[in-house]
């Protein structure tokens, strides 16, 4: 059940143009910013980092917590109940430049 919720949740945040939550800090926090091997979003010291940069860690943060299934759970919650605007986007294939 987990892997298929941790699929489930890749491809929503893969999909229609969706990089990174814009309150990317606040889901961080709710997974676990302070366990032990997280990565911290790519915000403020990490803002000049590309699109495809930031997708990618909030994918290793989503895989960070895919063995705990309540962790996964909430975060699979958080992320569906943002609204569209509530998403950084961009059209596939990403930047890989950096924003500086």
């Amino acid at each position: 059940m987990t892997e298929a919720v941790y699929r489930a949740l890749v491809e929503y945040v893969t999909s229609n143009d969706r990089v990174w939550p814009l309150p990317w800090h606040e889901f961080s926090k709710l997974i676990g910013l302070n366990r032990p091997g997280f990565l911290p979003p790519l915000i403020l010291g990490g803002a000049m980092e590309s699109d495809a940069a930031k997708r990618e860690r909030l994918l290793e943060q989503i895989a960070h917590i895919k063995d705990d299934p309540e962790l996964l759970e909430k975060a699979n919650a958080f992320l569906r109940s943002l609204p569209e605007e509530e998403w950084f986007k961009a059209p596939d294939p990403l930047s890989t430049k950096d924003r500086w």
